[in-house]
């Protein structure tokens, strides 16, 4: 079976963040992104669950967000059908994107990420800076670790 279609958006031009961000541990910089990152797909997934025909209730049902880590810190979004949502129909929504001989194309999932990047956008760079400073402030609330010597 044919996989599911992906639609993602890559975020680049970090290179300019807060002297806090720098500071921060891997692990919390990736904490901040993540959240930052789940945050500005849901405009996405609401629009894509608008779009999908209302005929295909389980498609509409299954539209999710999954947010990873890759290697170099890099934080990324897919938001599409889940494989493992109850009567998820992830193998046949190529289908509906991009149609067949037998079925014309009905598109959502790229029309929702046209129509929503700009909002994507816009969530993602108001966001970053609260989340950073909500990871900072619990990090610095929780002290250095102790050294093990």
């Amino acid at each position: 079976m044919a996989a599911a279609p992906v639609v993602s958006a890559t975020f680049v031009g970090f290179e300019n963040l807060s002297k806090t961000f720098d500071e921060l541990s891997a692990k919390l910089q990736r904490a901040a992104l993540r959240k930052t990152v789940s945050k500005s797909a849901r405009p996405v997934r609401k629009e894509m669950r608008r779009l999908v025909s209302k005929d295909t209730r389980a498609t509409q049902k299954g539209i999710g967000i999954s947010v990873s880590v890759k290697s170099a810190g890099n934080v990324e979004a897919s938001i599409g059908v889940r494989r493992k949502a109850k009567g998820s129909p992830a193998s046949t929504v190529h289908i509906l994107e991009k149609g067949s001989k037998n079925q014309p194309a009905r598109p959502f999932m790229r029309p929702a990420l046209d129509n929503k990047k700009g909002e994507v956008v816009k969530i993602f760079t108001s966001e970053l800076g609260g989340e950073i400073a909500k990871v900072a402030a619990k990090s610095r609330a929780r002290g250095p670790k102790p050294s093990r010597s």
